[in-house]
């Protein structure tokens, strides 16, 4: 029986942590020595070879020592060993260290996913597991021999995070040195207390525990717990006059685009929220302005022609760059330097928005807590990943658990915690599904259209920001099972002889539990993790953003949102769909910019200046692989 998460609600305040000194001190690095050569190694990852040196010692030959082979890991990178040493009766101390008994472990750890490039090791950037096999290597616990490639002592990982994603709780086994030189005693905490003595404070170890040989962090994991923290203002309709809005104006008249009297009230709420009276005031305003300022002159009727020629330009440039654009007073002419933004202006109006303030608001939380629930059971995930087509069998998975908080406000913004219990995940898969949900539920679709997106059907789907992203804890209950049911029959053979109490305190193994850690994990994921999650979005506006981002996309790729809950052929990727007479393949330049190239998505919002940067997802990950790495 898997065991039992405990329910995690993000707290409402937590005390300020200087991020940026302890991003700093995650980020301190070690040069290659210039003038060394890389070598490819054995796993693919770049290495450096230095020239042969012949080094003699009082206890071996004048051969020369073969060059030691350097993996790089993140921007950390080891130099060559030095000369070994030899001890006082002229035994060498390497040869002392391979004695040291080298047993399969797992380690518990908690780490905050800020200016680090997502969990697994990767040659070239600075990732968590590099940090930590660093210090591994550093306090003794992996053998030089084995400090050269993690996969010599066969690092694995439960869950492989992405960049900019926290973990309270993950989980990697090896095979560890678990009494070194440095803690010759081989006590448990007193290891611990070393190894985060040298690890930068975004990273915490909570235990380490001795595992059975078969054990695979992998493969034994049963499921993961995942939360996400969204701000509620997402749930807000688009800025009138956007592009997204302008698509939703453009079906308030098509009754076969309407689904009906429900689709035409979901459609009045997108296009006619009070929070946007103002803004759809100044749009229309903006819009009869710029009409007028053409129109007037043209006085003669043989002038029609020429004035209609004059007008569409003008309410074609007010749509695109907003009623600020028809604006000359004051406000508009005063330096920018005093003047915020319309995106900052609408973003601080944005946070002070409540669910609770307004109706449309709380038939949301209604709404989105429905949504949320089509994705429970066994379905296929193809939409929700990259790289998998709907056909692959690992493009199932299944959500044993789903739920969404009731809105709590921090730093005078409201948000929602939505918790995930799934076996297992796909790249990017938990982002998506934020990034649909949102999406439906600030649109005229209805809740049908969770089901069509199941389908066969591919389309868009975009990614939410991964600052919102928190792997709880990974779930080993069937592991523990065979562990209780191991330790059981040690008493028997004890009884019988066949065990030393020795050995059968040496066979034992703990049950791989995060329930005793509670109180630990908790306070780092306050201090740590949701108050840097609360910080970022406070400073960088990275929701906000975004929303812009997916607002001013023009084309067919969101036209699955209409109000009858059916994927259009226009919207399906790869299609041959035509749109202004190009074929799909050539229209995706509407959400991806050079997705060939590997260039970022950095596309205007409808807010105006501000930008949201976003790597393009087939850039993420070879096709057909990769997919399955999220945990």
């Amino acid at each position: 029986m898997a065991e039992q998460q405990p329910k995690v609600s993000p707290p409402p305040q937590a005390q300020p942590t200087p991020v940026g000194e302890e991003v700093a001190a995650a980020s301190s690095s070690s040069a290659v020595p210039a003038g060394t050569k890389r070598a490819a190694s054995p796993t693919g990852t770049d290495a450096t070879a230095e020239p042969n040196v012949a080094t003699a010692s009082s206890s071996s030959s004048s051969a020369p020592k073969r060059p030691r082979r350097i993996d790089k890991r993140g921007d950390q990178d080891r130099e060559a060993s030095p000369p070994r040493a030899t001890g006082a009766d002229g035994e060498n101390d390497d040869d002392a260290e391979k004695r040291l008994p080298k047993r399969r472990a797992a380690i518990l750890f908690g780490y905050c996913g800020v200016g680090y490039s997502g969990l697994q090791v990767n040659p070239g950037v600075k990732t968590v597991e590099g940090d930590i096999f660093d210090v591994l290597c550093q306090a003794g616990c992996v053998s030089k021999e084995n400090a050269v490639n993690p996969n010599k002592v066969g690092l694995q990982r439960a869950a492989r995070t992405d960049r900019g994603v926290h973990a309270a709780g993950n989980l990697i086994n090896l095979k560890l040195i678990l009494n070194p030189p440095a803690v010759p005693s081989g006590d448990t905490k007193e290891l611990i207390d070393h190894l985060n003595g040298m690890l930068p404070p975004l990273i915490r170890i909570w235990n380490i525990v001795r595992v059975q040989s078969a054990f695979n962090a992998r493969a034994s994991c049963d499921s993961r717990y995942y939360q996400y923290l969204l701000p509620t203002y997402a749930f807000l309709p688009p800025r009138p006059g956007c592009a997204m809005w302008k698509m939703f104006k453009g079906w308030e008249d098509k009754e076969e685009e309407a689904g009906g009297e429900e689709g035409k009230r979901r459609l009045k709420q997108a296009l006619y929220h009070p929070f946007w009276v103002d803004a759809l005031k100044e749009y229309e305003d903006a819009v009869a302005a710029a009409v007028t300022a053409v129109s007037e002159p043209a006085k003669e009727a043989d002038a029609s022609t020429e004035t209609e020629a004059k007008v569409e330009p003008a309410v074609k440039s007010v749509e695109e760059n907003g009623a600020d654009s028809a604006t000359n007073g004051a406000e508009a002419a005063a330096p920018a330097a005093e003047q915020p933004s319309q995106f900052k202006r609408d973003t601080v109006r944005k946070r002070q928005w409540r669910m609770e303030s307004d109706e449309y608001g709380r038939e949301t939380l209604s709404r989105v807590r429905s949504l949320w629930n089509y994705f429970l059971g066994t379905k296929n995930f193809h939409n929700y990943t990259v790289g998998k087509p709907f056909k692959d069998p690992s493009a199932k998975r299944t959500m044993k658990e789903l739920e969404i908080s009731d809105p709590f406000i921090v730093n005078n913004t409201e948000y929602v915690s939505l918790t995930l219990h799934g076996q297992s995940f796909m790249l990017h898969q938990i982002r998506k599904m934020v990034g649909l949900l949102v999406l439906v539920a600030r649109s005229p679709a209805p809740e049908t259209l969770m089901k069509e997106t199941f389908s066969a059907k591919k389309i868009h789907v975009p990614k939410a920001p991964a600052l919102g992203l928190l792997l709880n804890s990974p779930v080993f209950g069937g592991y523990n099972i065979k562990v209780r049911q191991h330790n059981a029959s040690l008493g028997p053979r004890f009884a019988a002889g066949k065990l030393t109490a020795e050995e059968r305190e040496e066979q034992k193994r703990e049950e791989i539990t995060y329930a005793p850690l509670k109180g630990e994990m908790e306070e780092f994921r306050m201090r740590h993790i949701y108050q840097t999650q609360y910080e970022t979005e406070e400073r960088e506006d990275e929701f906000a953003k975004w929303l812009n981002y997916i607002d001013a996309i023009v084309g067919n790729d969101f036209l699955y949102l209409n109000g009858k809950g059916v994927i259009p052929p226009e919207s399906v990727v790869g299609s041959g769909a035509s749109k202004s007479g190009q074929p799909k393949k050539e229209q995706e330049k509407s959400e991806i910019v050079g997705a060939e190239q590997g260039k970022e998505k950095k596309i205007a919002g409808a807010g105006g200046e501000a930008e949201y940067h976003e790597s393009d997802d087939e850039d993420d990950v070879v096709a057909g692989k990769g997919a399955d790495l999220e945990g």
